[in-house]
This record gives C-alpha cells, sequence and structure tokens, in this order.
C-alpha cells in the first residue's frame, strides 16, 4: 500500500446528532428509503479497523475498533465517526465490550441481522451502550482535551496516556487536524468517496481514496485496504440431538410426529482479498462455525395399520432416535466463533 497522510475535523454539533434518528429495516424498505449496510470493504491503521456502514450506496459512517490485544487499563477501544452533509463527528464508549457498542450502531442506523458477518466482532443485542462526543483523542468533556491541544506534540501525549491505561484513543485519521494541520474531514470525505467506488463496483476505490488523499499532503503513514470478494459459503452442519422432547398423533395424515430439540454447528468461508501500498495484493480464505439451537422432526405413518394411533396399542410407542430432517442452521441463542485465517500479506 502506498504511503498515506490523513486529517479529520470533527465538527461538534448537538444538532448533527438529531439528523440522525433510529429506524428499522421495515420502514426503510416501506419508505423506500436507502437501505443501511455494512460494507464489505474495510481498511487498517495500526491497531485499528475502521468499518463502514452504508446508507444504500453511501457511507454513513465508519466504526473504529481497537485490536483488543493492544488495550491497557481504561482505553477506548470503540470510535465512531458519522457523517454529515460536510463534516464528520466523532463519539465514542467507555465501555469496553465492542459487540454492544456494535449493537448500537445496528439499532441506531437500523442494520439488519443479515450483515452480521461482516462486523469484526459479533454484535450483542442486549445491554447496548450509548457512546459520548470525542476529540483529539479523548472524551470532548474530559479536561485533558485543553492539555492535548496545547502541548507541542498532541500524538505523543496521546500516545502517552494511551500507555498508562487512560481513557483514551490514539487514532492517526482523527489526530491529523492536530499534528499536520488538516482537515480530517476532507481525508474521511476521500475514504468515503473510495468506499463508495469500491463497493459499487466501477472502480479502484483505493486509488481513488488514494489521488484524493495525495492531493491534501496530509499523510505519511499507511492504510491497508481489505474487502470480502466472496461468501459467507455454508460448508456443512453437524448437529447433536438428545432424546424426543415430545410426540402427537395426527390422525388426518395417520402419522406420528416426534420433536426433537438439538445443536447445530456450521462452518463458513469467506474469500478476502488486501492490497497494501507496501506489499502486494494478496487473497486468502477465513472459516468461522456458528452453533445454535435447533429444532426437527421424524414422521412415521401407519396408514396400513388401519390409521390407530400407535400409543393407543400394546407396548405403545417410541420415537427413533433422531429427527429424519438433514441438520439445520442455528435458528436460535447462536454464538459465532470469530473468522481464522491469516492473510499472506
Amino acid at each position: 500500500m502506498k504511503n498515506l497522510n490523513t486529517t479529520v475535523t470533527v465538527v461538534l454539533a448537538a444538532t448533527f446528532l438529531m439528523t440522525f434518528s433510529s429506524s428499522t429495516w421495515a420502514q426503510l424498505v416501506a419508505t423506500g428509503q436507502p437501505i443501511p449496510s455494512v460494507a464489505q470493504v474495510q481498511f487498517d491503521v495500526d491497531d485499528w479497523t475502521f468499518v463502514p456502514t452504508m446508507a444504500g450506496s453511501r457511507v454513513d459512517s465508519i466504526l473504529a475498533l481497537r485490536d483488543q490485544s493492544t488495550i491497557v487499563g481504561s482505553n477506548i477501544s470503540t470510535v465512531w465517526f458519522r457523517r454529515g452533509t460536510n463534516s464528520w463527528i466523532a463519539m465514542a464508549w467507555s465501555d469496553p465490550d465492542q459487540s454492544k457498542a456494535i449493537g448500537h450502531v445496528k439499532q441506531e442506523l437500523g442494520i439488519s441481522d443479515k450483515y452480521d458477518d461482516l462486523w469484526p466482532v459479533m454484535p450483542e443485542s442486549e445491554g447496548t451502550t450509548t457512546p459520548a462526543l470525542f476529540k483529539n483523542g479523548v472524551f470532548i468533556d474530559d479536561p485533558l482535551v485543553a492539555v492535548i491541544e496545547a502541548s507541542l506534540d498532541p500524538q505523543a501525549t496521546v500516545d502517552n496516556l494511551v500507555a498508562v491505561g487512560a481513557a483514551a484513543a490514539s487514532i492517526q485519521l482523527e489526530l491529523l487536524d492536530l499534528t499536520n494541520n488538516c482537515d480530517e474531514s476532507l481525508i474521511f470525505e476521500a475514504l468515503a468517496e473510495g468506499i463508495e467506488l469500491q463497493m459499487s463496483g466501477q472502480g479502484d476505490g483505493e486509488d481513488h481514496a488514494y489521488t484524493g488523499i495525495q492531493t491534501l499532503g496530509c499523510i505519511s503513514f499507511c492504510i491497508r485496504w481489505t474487502w470480502t470478494i466472496s461468501g459467507p459459503t455454508l460448508i456443512g452442519c453437524n448437529c447433536a440431538w438428545g432424546g424426543a422432547s415430545s410426540n402427537e398423533w395426527m390422525a388426518i395424515h395417520c402419522a406420528m410426529i416426534c420433536h426433537f430439540n438439538g445443536t447445530s454447528t456450521c462452518t463458513y468461508t469467506r474469500t478476502r482479498k488486501r492490497r497494501t501500498w507496501s506489499c502486494t495484493t494478496c487473497t486468502w480464505t477465513e472459516t468461522r462455525t456458528k452453533t445454535g439451537d435447533v429444532q426437527c422432526t421424524s414422521t412415521e405413518y401407519f396408514i396400513e395399520n388401519g390409521c390407530v394411533d400407535p400409543r393407543t396399542l400394546p407396548g405403545g410407542y417410541t420415537c427413533p432416535p433422531g429427527p429424519d430432517c438433514s441438520c439445520p442452521q442455528p435458528g436460535g441463542n447462536i454464538t459465532w466463533t470469530p473468522w481464522t485465517g491469516n492473510p499472506p500479506c
């Protein structure tokens, strides 16, 4: 990936927040409004992964998630950049649970569960938490804002706060207005335009973003783009069934129906591609599993026996050891494993 420099000016206006009301998927479909989704394009800077969300074909926000293994103490690990008409605003969570933050983003934007595969962390639907305004590496109401802004080296000041476990986050894209005197909103706009181009399949979005950012002359670090080119694809499922939980006689069909509860574990793969401006383009396959509850039945017919409920006959009736269906995908109490598979570049 070529070297980049980035800047973002965060406009902290309370009225901006009011323009982003929560809306359900069904309401958007019914009214013909742009459908919210998660982009298949993501990018990395240092220890942060940036996940764009879309409103139709337009990038409407970018969620930054820090590598959990690098967090110290009370470090901020999730920052949300939301797009307005001509500016971007940043918010962050004090709660370190990234799944709750993603759950909030899903609810706020009305993003369907069908896009859960594209989040680096499985969203939590319960106990979601609300973000607070964020600026220059800390929450906007933190007294350290003034200290950081007055520092001769704001980036180093924020880095030191992060290193000692303070409630801070060092994101180069967010600190560029302090470190390089650049307009970070223009940098995020260039990135958003590149993502939109890449998602539309109408051009090289990464190169477009690079060209736009270079004209601003702000970035001196690497941004690595990664995108999904196929999948997720279901490979197969394995089920573990207990004994029948109940049975019922369906006289109209002369059939005995036995109901089974079990657990299904399904394996999925996806193919991803990365192009960095410091190494070569590469593709690789990632794998993850989904485990959850399933229900299924077995059906046995008794037409030749006079359509008599076998439970009323001598010896009664015993259900078979398992259902007669193929193992289905999980339908409840779902648990995902993280995607695994190391990119070769």
